[in-house]
């Protein structure tokens, strides 16, 4: 019984050490965050590029492809569970060109997120050979 005892201190004496903060005072999922706002801000990056383009084509921004994006805070989130679960499908099936799949699993899913947004898709066609798509892939990498 006492070696079991033993153990389960051990064990639990290495699960807390992975909650103490680093000499820093700060913990190690601050950098885990800094990594997630790298992405956020590219991914957005790329959605903003993709909505500026759809409103050169149709003189209207569809704002809810920036949605939830910095900069963005106040657009209203129009869709319904219905429209929602529409753009899901669409973007599931949606055939993600050569380009987007070159760049890996990160470049197929950044063109589904694309079209689940409302990105039409020639537009998220063109920009998959734009330079913010890349840097938004290298983002996931």
């Amino acid at each position: 019984m006492t070696n079991h005892r033993m153990i389960l201190g051990c064990v639990a004496a290495v699960a807390l050490a992975g909650c103490v903060a680093g000499p820093s005072g700060q913990s190690e999922p601050v950098a885990a965050q800094a990594d997630a706002s790298g992405r956020i801000a590219a991914e957005c990056a790329l959605y903003e590029a993709a909505m500026k383009r759809d409103a050169a084509k149709t003189g209207t921004s569809n704002t809810q492809i920036v949605l939830g994006c910095p900069g963005y805070e106040d657009v209203k989130d129009t869709s319904n569970r219905f429209t929602g679960a529409g753009a899901f499908i669409g973007a599931m099936r949606a055939q993600p060109p050569q380009a987007a799949l070159a760049m890996g699993p990160a470049g197929k899913n950044l063109y589904q997120k694309m079209i689940a947004r409302g990105v039409p898709t020639d537009v998220a066609n063109a920009i998959v050979s734009d330079p913010v798509f890349a840097r938004a892939v290298a983002a996931y990498s």
